[in-house]
């Protein structure tokens, strides 16, 4: 059985951020990133601020894809779509993953800090560079690059801004496993959003801490894909698409 791993990715990211993942998933996996709206050409294309119609027209998109074996994995404010993709999937009779993996967001019936304080519509580009240089979320180099930022920050901003627009609504519990993973140093969630997880798992529920802040993906030291590999074996039991003939 050959299983899809779809990762969604953090706000202002792209698929790009998966691309280490390539080859360190285990034998019978493929990854599958997935590429939100308004990441190709941010400077022309409008991009979502509601996080529903993003989640219907994903759906739509990704349904004959996920007609196959898969699992999801969201990062940060992919966490979220991915949860309401489910949910939408599991609401309408659609085929569901075999496992659903989160990390550094909390729990969706929790209150989250906000990113970058108040409304981020209100706050200049270089505030919000600043603001998001101080969790991690923004090179050194591109503070000194001013005129860089209306165009970097465009994608972002639409993201929180969507993120924002989250409203939690009672939900069933989901019925696969659900993996968490943590940053120890992490600004923006602690343990216990993360533990919030728990009350949205059916049944099997998993939380990794590791060695890292919020953006998990893309510290190759933070430990993150050897517990998402681990975690994948764990919940599916896979052979490899082309087994040695007997």
């Amino acid at each position: 059985m050959t299983v899809n791993l779809f990762c969604f990715h953090h706000a202002g990211g792209t698929a790009s951020v998966f691309r280490a993942w390539e080859h360190g998933l285990p034998d019978g996996f493929t990854l599958r990133p997935v590429q939100l709206p308004g990441r190709d050409n941010p400077a022309t294309v409008v991009r979502y601020h509601d996080l529903r119609p993003l989640v219907e027209d994903l759906d739509e998109l990704l349904d004959a894809d996920l007609a196959e074996p898969y699992a999801t994995f969201g990062h940060s404010m992919g966490a979220l779509i991915a949860y309401w993709l489910v949910q939408r999937r599991m609401a309408r009779g659609a085929t569901l993953p075999l496992a659903y993996l989160v990390a550094a967001y909390a729990a969706p019936h929790l209150t989250r800090p906000r990113l970058v304080g108040e409304n981020v519509q209100d706050l200049d580009d270089v505030t919000l560079a600043h603001r998001l240089r101080a969790v991690g979320g923004m090179p050194e180099e591109l503070l000194s690059r001013p005129e860089w930022l209306r165009l970097l920050l465009g994608t972002v901003r639409d993201d929180l801004i969507l993120c924002a627009s989250h409203r939690y609504i009672a939900a069933p519990k989901l019925p696969m496993p659900v993996y968490v993973f943590g940053g120890r140093r992490d600004p923006l969630v602690d343990i216990g959003q993360l533990g919030g997880w728990r009350d949205h798992a059916a049944d099997v529920f998993g939380i990794d801490l590791l060695d890292g802040g919020h953006f998990l993906v893309q510290d190759r030291n933070s430990g993150l894909l050897p517990a998402v590999r681990a975690r994948l074996v764990e919940a599916v039991p896979t052979v490899p698409s082309h087994p040695l003939s007997q």
